[in-house]
């Protein structure tokens, strides 16, 4: 089992691990954290976020090729099985970083072909996903922004005067209000999921068209008057 030391708190801002430190494999109890990829010319690539429940890490015997830093306030724990349950332990935790390989590989699938409306759209869908501090508002749900805008435009490969316009455009179109400067309110969460996943607006049912009305017969020449005729 699990020794209970193994638990560490983090502060918003602070690091879990660096590029180069030993490697330990840590799962997220709570918070956000994100983790990115150091370039050559010293700036760095956010590669994805994580909240309760993902790992983060390398198994022992590495060097952790990425770093991992605390977007919220964070609880995390150090995984290591005991000698008896290792082979289940490490099979386990091959398929959880299998699943987590496949939603990184979708996202750098949507961030190299989706169109910057749709890419804004699949983060924050993916932020309603994984926090668990998402809360219900009256019409929608009121979700934290742990990201800073140039990480937002890191993460979506766009630049942060493009990522205000996105914003702009989608609370325009009624999708999204702001709550402060690290929220928004998600008005309308199926049309932003159908953007995520489509690139496109849900259209509202089209109105009845002239043709689809039903139509009264005819009157007489006279009208009522021929009527009143043959009474």
């Amino acid at each position: 089992m699990n020794n209970p030391s193994s638990i560490q708190c983090f502060a918003a801002g602070d690091l879990i691990f660096e590029v180069g430190s030993t490697a330990a494999l840590y799962e997220i109890q709570s918070g956000v954290v994100l983790l990115r990829h150091r370039e050559a010319d010293g700036g760095h690539h956010v590669l994805e976020v994580f909240g309760p429940g993902a790992l983060v890490g390398v198994p022992p015997g590495q060097r952790q090729s990425v770093a991992a830093e605390c977007l919220t306030p964070a609880v995390v724990r150090t995984l290591a099985p005991d000698q008896d349950d290792a082979v289940p332990f490490w099979r386990g935790v091959a398929e959880r970083l299998s699943a987590q390989m496949s939603q990184l590989q979708r996202k750098m699938l949507m961030v190299g072909r989706a169109g910057a409306p749709q890419r804004l759209a699949f983060l924050l869908a993916r932020l309603m996903d994984i926090q668990i501090l998402g809360t219900p508002a009256a019409s929608g749900m009121d979700v934290p922004l742990p990201l800073s805008r140039v990480n937002i435009a890191n993460y979506l490969l766009l630049s942060p005067e493009t990522v205000s316009r996105l914003f702009s455009d989608l609370r325009r179109r009624g999708l999204i209000d702001y709550q402060a400067v690290d929220s928004v309110a998600v008005r309308d969460v199926r049309a932003l999921r159908h953007l995520a996943e489509f690139g496109t607006l849900q259209s509202r049912p089209p109105a009845p068209s002239d043709d689809a009305r039903p139509r009264q017969r005819p009157r007489g020449r006279f009208g009522n008057r021929r009527q009143s005729l043959v009474a």
